[in-house]
């Protein structure tokens, strides 16, 4: 999936997402909007970690994450990618370990839906992986690592 394509879908479903994320997030005192943009982010920076090579048009896409989360630092493309050059293998370990942890926002929306009878986490579920989908298949091809790690991510976010 394109950038501009998974834009469009995130828009389609944003207020779905933040509507229930907003109302939790105000009961806890979180910020509903940081909550989602870092699982994208984790996700973003995981999927660069899992073959360990930054590329070019995966830098473009972190960057790109702004369109979506205008509150995010601004960071340009070049900077992130030359942030990431030249990583110690425990660093890309760090950095890959994040995408398997679990996911504030989808927890919180799975507690919301539980209560309300809804499928936001859903949602939020199959945005995360396709924008996994669109990291791994940013440089033109999905590496055997890329694939071991979108295998993990959805086992990740689908369990409970």
């Amino acid at each position: 999936m394109e950038f501009d394509k998974f834009i469009e879908k995130f828009n389609a479903d944003r207020e779905n997402l933040l509507k229930p994320l907003c109302s939790i997030a105000k009961e806890n005192n979180l910020d509903a909007l940081e909550i989602l943009s870092t699982a994208f982010l984790n996700v973003g920076i995981s999927m660069c970690g899992a073959d360990r090579v930054v590329d070019v048009e995966e830098a473009k896409i972190i960057a790109l994450l702004g369109k979506i989360f205008p509150s995010m630092q601004s960071i340009s493309p070049e900077s992130w990618f030359n942030s990431m050059e030249g990583k110690s293998e425990d660093e890309w370990v760090d950095i890959f370990s994040r995408g398997r942890q679990r996911f504030g926002a989808v927890y919180l929306l799975e507690t919301y839906d539980s209560e309300n009878g809804t499928k936001h986490a859903e949602t939020l579920k199959q945005l995360l992986f396709e924008f996994a989908l669109t990291m791994a298949s940013a440089d033109g091809e999905i590496s055997p690592e890329e694939m071991v790690y979108l295998q993990d991510l959805k086992q990740n976010i689908y369990k409970k």
